[in-house]
C-alpha cells in the first residue's frame, strides 16, 4: 500500500505538520518536476537544432 507524504491512512493530523502541509509539499514537488521536464525539453531542442539530426540527440543525452 502506498501512502503519500504527510497523508496518514486514517486522515488524522500527523505530528510533523499535518496532512495539509504534506499536500502542499507534494504540489511543490510536482511543480518542480514540471519545471525540470520543461528545461530538459528545451535542452533537447537546442541540441537537435545544433546537430541537425534527432537521432544524434539521444546519443548525446545518453552520454
Amino acid at each position: 500500500m502506498s501512502v503519500h507524504i504527510g497523508e496518514p491512512k486514517d486522515g488524522t493530523e500527523t505530528p510533523h505538520g499535518g496532512a495539509r502541509e504534506g499536500r502542499e509539499e507534494w504540489i511543490r514537488l510536482e511543480r518542480l518536476a514540471a519545471i525540470r521536464e520543461k528545461a530538459l525539453e528545451r535542452v533537447q531542442e537546442a541540441i537537435r537544432k545544433e546537430s541537425g539530426s534527432p537521432h544524434r540527440t539521444s546519443r548525446i543525452m545518453a552520454s
